[in-house]
């Protein structure tokens, strides 16, 4: 006579008990790695922003040092005067027009003209007209960063002079509001002031 072996395993109860614990603890993975990357991007997308807008705000300011430079000699006499200034801000404060000296080219093309201009949410860099008068040319200039990675929401230019002796002493003063192009949750302000070191007389 053969004896009846009893099997072991699991019951219908156990196993569901079993997968019960399984999921929770694979939902409490699941929730630790969806948390790490939302938080990855987060940090990564400010960033960004804080980088763009700190070479954006560096260039702007070492450009504008320039406003006003003209040689002691070689150049002849300076153009530049509080009459005929070698700034001027326009459009409610969007734009900054400049001018200075450039040494390496020679003749009438010496004298450089540029600008700075809020434009379709970039901020734009290209050359301006003589007369710093007009901020229209912006729209053909070139955009100082990539529209897919940050939306410029704001640009504002001011130019402040404290008068010592028969100098002019300047400084202009700039910001900018930016905010992330596929994260508008993420923004970041920037401010700066530029103490232009050609004053005028």
């Amino acid at each position: 006579m053969l004896k009846r072996r009893n099997q072991g395993g699991f019951t219908l109860v156990e196993l569901m008990i079993g997968l019960i614990v399984g999921l929770i603890v694979l939902s409490a993975v699941l929730y630790a790695f969806i948390s790490t990357l939302r938080s990855s991007r987060d940090v990564l997308n400010g960033t960004r922003v804080n980088l763009e807008m700190s070479t954006i705000s560096s260039l702007i300011s070492s450009e504008l040092r320039r406003s006003g430079y003209w040689p002691v000699s070689g150049a002849g006499d300076s153009p530049f005067s509080t009459s005929n200034p070698d700034i001027n801000v326009l459009d409610s404060g969007n734009c900054i027009l400049y001018s200075y000296y450039n040494d390496s080219v020679s003749g009438a093309e010496a004298q450089i003209y540029r600008g700075f201009s809020r434009v379709d949410d970039e901020i734009r860099y290209g050359n301006a007209t003589s007369a710093l008068n007009d901020c229209s040319v912006a729209t053909g200039w070139g955009a100082l960063s990539p529209s897919d990675l940050i939306s410029i929401t704001a640009f504002n230019v001011s130019v402040a002079s404290l008068s010592i002796g028969s100098l002019t002493a300047r400084e202009v003063l700039f910001s900018i509001t930016a905010k992330h192009a596929n994260d508008p949750n993420w923004s970041a302000q920037w401010s700066d002031t530029v103490n232009l070191p050609n004053d005028l007389e």
